[in-house]
C-alpha cells in the first residue's frame, strides 16, 4: 500500500505484480509480521506461479515475531514475481508498517 522508491515503472501497486523490466538478476526481499495471537503466518514469494522462497511463523500468545526471507534469481523480461499469503494465514499490520516487499536489479544480463 505504501511505495517507498519507485524508478523501474515495474511495479503494479493494484495488482502487487512485480514485471521485471529486462532480462539480469533481481535481489526480492519479503518481511511479515505476526503479532502475539492465535494465527500463524505463512508468505511466498512467488514467480511465473511457482514458489521460490516462503516464510513461516507458528501462533504464539506471548510473543510478536518478525520473519524475513530473500532470494537472488535470474528472471526473464515480463516475469511476474509477486507475494501471496498462504490460504487462512494473516499478518499483522498497522501505520507502522511491519510487512514489506522490495526488489532490486543486480545487473542485466
Amino acid at each position: 500500500k505504501d511505495i517507498f522508491t519507485y524508478v523501474e515503472n515495474a511495479y503494479n501497486s493494484n495488482t502487487g505484480i512485480y514485471l521485471t523490466p529486462g532480462r539480469g538478476v533481481y535481489v526480492f526481499g519479503f518481511s511479515a509480521f505476526n503479532h502475539a495471537s492465535a494465527h500463524t503466518t505463512a508468505v511466498s514469494l512467488y514467480h511465473n506461479g511457482q514458489t521460490i522462497v516462503s516464510i513461516h511463523d507458528q501462533k504464539s500468545r506471548t510473543t510478536d515475531d518478525t520473519s524475513f526471507n530473500s532470494a537472488s534469481i535470474l528472471r526473464e523480461e515480463g516475469d511476474q514475481v509477486y507475494m501471496r499469503l498462504w490460504a487462512n494465514m494473516r499478518v499483522f499490520d498497522d501505520h507502522l508498517i511491519y510487512n514489506t516487499f522490495s526488489g532490486h536489479l543486480l545487473y542485466l544480463m
